[in-house]
């Protein structure tokens, strides 16, 4: 309330800052919280898994894999310079946030996908 920031005054006006900035962020919670292995975050989502040892639902693992094709259309295609929908990107990564922490053992559901507070 009063002057506390909303998520999306957090976020970086930049897309190519806002893009990395989410992607190391998930990759971070999930090597850190999920176990992943691998060389970025599409490696990380495929091998990421709960504390009970199950994959990630497929409808959350999809949500980071549709930020992962952005980040890389945004990285690596010469002609697409700005975020498609950026809104739309920015509710992705806070659901994906959300539902990971959720995944999160009992004892650490207190725990926040703070990532997106420097965003």
């Amino acid at each position: 309330m009063g002057n506390t920031p909303t998520r999306r005054q957090l976020y970086a006006t930049n897309d190519f800052e806002l893009v990395i900035r989410a992607s190391k962020e998930l990759e971070h919670v999930l090597g850190k919280d999920f176990h992943a292995t691998g060389h970025g975050l599409g490696e990380k989502v495929h091998s990421a898994r709960d504390y009970r040892g199950n994959p990630l639902p497929g409808n959350l693992s999809g949500q980071m894999k549709r930020l992962v094709r952005e980040r890389n259309q945004l990285i690596h295609n010469v002609r697409y310079n700005k975020i498609m929908n950026r809104n739309h990107f920015i509710q992705g990564f806070e659901h994906a946030c959300d539902e990971l922490m959720e995944l999160l053992p009992p004892k650490q559901t207190d725990r926040t996908c703070n990532g997106w507070t420097m965003l």
